[in-house]
């Protein structure tokens, strides 16, 4: 919404009763570190949502992804993604900020 994007004009995900379908749409390419973390954290023998394991999850928002413009925590990215879509909506950019590879995680 910062960005000026409402979350429910969706791109891919699409459907009447999700109110946040831009939000998902957003999150795609940042869905594989998540999942790598998620496997790394059940192949330790991690089965529960502990609170533990939510903090460290959440601390893949704060871990540095590299784009065009340099190395930038994850949520940064995200930012600059929403507001790159924004720029591309008002036709003031062609291509989106999308981020790169995940630096690796510190632990």
């Amino acid at each position: 919404m910062a960005a000026g994007l409402h979350p429910s004009f969706a791109l891919a995900h699409i459907n009447r009763s999700n109110a946040f379908g831009l939000v998902d749409d957003l999150m795609e390419p940042f869905r594989p570190q998540i999942d790598l973390l998620v496997r790394e954290l059940t192949d330790q023998g991690v089965n529960e949502v502990t609170s533990e394991v939510k903090r460290t999850l959440a601390g893949v928002l704060t871990t540095d992804m590299m784009s065009d413009r340099g190395a930038a925590p994850v949520f940064v990215c995200m930012e600059r993604l929403a507001f790159s879509i924004a720029q591309c909506f008002a036709k003031e950019a062609q291509h989106l900020d999308l981020p790169g590879r995940m630096l690796p995680l510190a632990r």
